[in-house]
């Protein structure tokens, strides 16, 4: 089962104009992970109890809008993960939150299919055993 929370200046560090960072905190089985949303506040003005930005910050209402949509966004792709009995993935979630997190393995193997069937100077015997060799490779790392 996975979850997901909100977290307030989780490093005990505040930044130069004295403000904590607010972090998305995502438990997959058991360990969690945490996503930095470049958003912080004055610890003065975030309620722990509610998780949420006090209402005396000016913008309170936006930063807290934002806040939840993330949230409830996550839990919508941790819900259907549940549904389908798959395990949720840190890159996918970085990636619904519009962190540019690209699957370097999976980019390379995408590179290296489409030259092998962009090259037309191969036989065919080439061809199958340079695929056979890609699968093997993406076996090996998992993919």
């Amino acid at each position: 089962m996975a979850t997901v929370s909100l977290v307030f200046n989780r490093r005990n560090k505040l930044n130069k104009n004295k403000e904590g960072a607010i972090d998305l905190c995502v438990t997959i089985n058991s360990i969690p992970h945490y996503i930095g949303l470049r958003i912080s506040v004055l610890p003065k003005l975030w309620d722990n109890k509610k998780r949420e930005v006090k209402s005396n910050h000016e913008d309170w209402f936006e930063i807290n809008n934002i806040l939840n949509e993330k949230v409830k966004t996550i839990n919508k792709y941790l819900f259907e993960c549940e549904l389908n009995n798959q395990i949720p993935e840190l890159t996918d979630i970085k990636q619904i939150l519009g962190k540019k997190h690209i699957k370097h393995k999976d980019t390379f193997i995408k590179f290296c299919r489409e030259e092998i069937g962009r090259r037309n100077d191969l036989g065919n015997a080439t061809i199958h055993h340079q695929l056979n060799k890609l699968d093997t490779i993406q076996e090996w790392a998992g993919g």
